[in-house]
């Protein structure tokens, strides 16, 4: 076979072709190894994430729908408040200032100035209730 690049890059076939199509030759094709499905690769994906306490599930929820509701203030999908990378960084190193948000993956200037307050809120507000603060008369706040 050959490449016509004169006629809209056509597959010709070449006299060599011929014994190969009446089978009196035989065709050896290299097979590529299998590539991962989409669904596949993002379980591998998912699989490199950080295993989660019971601790850290309820930080990854509260800061899930903090985005959920800046993404609904603003009009916009989650994902454009930020990606859920974003929100692991901010879980492992749980910024307390503009300055160390500035740092993580995805939070520019104009990310931090309209959104950073609501998760460092967010982080503040886990810290302390996972303190074991009361505040019914000896019960846990959840």
């Amino acid at each position: 076979m050959k490449t016509d690049f004169e006629n809209h890059q056509v597959i010709k076939l070449t006299p060599e072709a011929w014994p190969v199509l009446r089978g009196e030759v035989p065709l050896q094709l290299r097979f590529d190894s299998k590539r991962k499905h989409k669904r596949e690769r993002a379980a591998v994906k998912s699989s490199d994430e950080v295993s989660m306490t019971p601790g850290h599930a309820l930080l990854w929820e509260a800061l899930r729908n903090c985005r959920l509701s800046l993404a609904q203030d603003a009009g916009v999908p989650a994902y454009v408040i930020c990606h859920d990378r974003t929100l692991r960084e901010v879980m492992q190193f749980r910024p307390r200032t503009h300055s160390q948000m500035r740092n993580l993956h995805g939070m520019g200037e104009r990310k931090v100035s309209l959104y950073a307050d609501a998760f460092i809120k967010v982080i503040a507000d886990h810290e302390f209730s996972s303190l074991g603060n009361t505040s019914d008369g000896g019960q846990p706040s959840i």
